[in-house]
């Protein structure tokens, strides 16, 4: 099966605010990716029935959702980089 590793869509590693007393303390990488297929459907324009893609996230502020996925993991929407190389 295809991965997200090598998916045009695998996006930039996501990188998570550790809320500690110390903001000097850096931010944590994770190991997972923003999918830059699904959108946040909450900014999308037109009702929900006008939506055309395959899948998305919603969320309940309405100011910012992502998949986030690990290099191993695979959908269906799976499409080959085109350079090579992810954004």
């Amino acid at each position: 099966m295809n991965t997200c590793g090598t998916c045009k869509f695998f996006g930039k590693v996501k990188t998570f605010e550790e809320w500690r007393d110390d903001e000097d303390e850096p931010r944590v990488n994770t190991r997972l990716h923003v999918c830059g297929l699904l959108k946040h459907l909450n900014e999308s324009s037109g009702s929900p029935l006008s939506w055309t893609a395959p899948a998305g996230v919603i969320d309940g502020s309405g100011y910012f959702a992502a998949l986030c996925v690990s290099d191993e993991f695979g959908c269906n929407q799976w499409a080959p980089t085109t350079s090579g190389v992810h954004k």
